[in-house]
């Protein structure tokens, strides 16, 4: 057994327990979970597909709202897709105030209606699991399955 550290998971042990257990194979999953994959792409039929993408945010409390928007926006992007539909889920210690919920969720608010990405659903809650506040998003969008980069 091995001891495992802060961070990313090493490739060789997401490749052995994450990767490798992925339950029912789809054909329809023309890009799944690899390393150095950005989005996953699923074919929706009709030259169209689905990309998806989940972040966590854990380092930054002062735009933790925005980069739970832009980060995992950007995975998908990439991939020649515009992000539309985000899942957010907010983790948040015992000890956080309304008003730090309040600014975190006023920032995920602002950021998607900029970039014309509707919030459709999530999960909040104050939890003694964790240290400080974190994000974890997923974010969707349709595209062209001939764009795709």
């Amino acid at each position: 057994m091995q001891r495992l550290r802060i961070g990313k998971l090493r490739p060789d042990l997401l490749e052995r327990y994450v990767l490798s257990r992925t339950g029912f194979r789809d054909p329809r999953v023309l890009i799944g979970g690899k390393v150095g994959e950005d989005a996953a792409l699923i074919d929706l039929g009709n030259d169209k597909i689905l990309a998806i993408h989940t972040d966590p945010i854990t380092g930054s409390i002062d735009l933790l709202g925005i980069l739970g928007v832009l980060v995992p926006s950007n995975d998908i992007a990439v991939r020649g897709v515009k992000p539309s539909w985000a899942s957010v889920t907010i983790l948040l210690t015992p000890y956080t105030e309304d008003k730090e919920l309040d600014r975190v969720t006023k920032q995920i608010h602002e950021t998607a209606e900029k970039h014309e990405i509707m919030v459709v659903g999530g999960h909040t809650e104050f939890t003694d699991a964790v240290k400080r506040p974190i994000i974890i998003t997923t974010m969707t969008g349709i595209g062209d399955r001939r764009r795709i980069v």
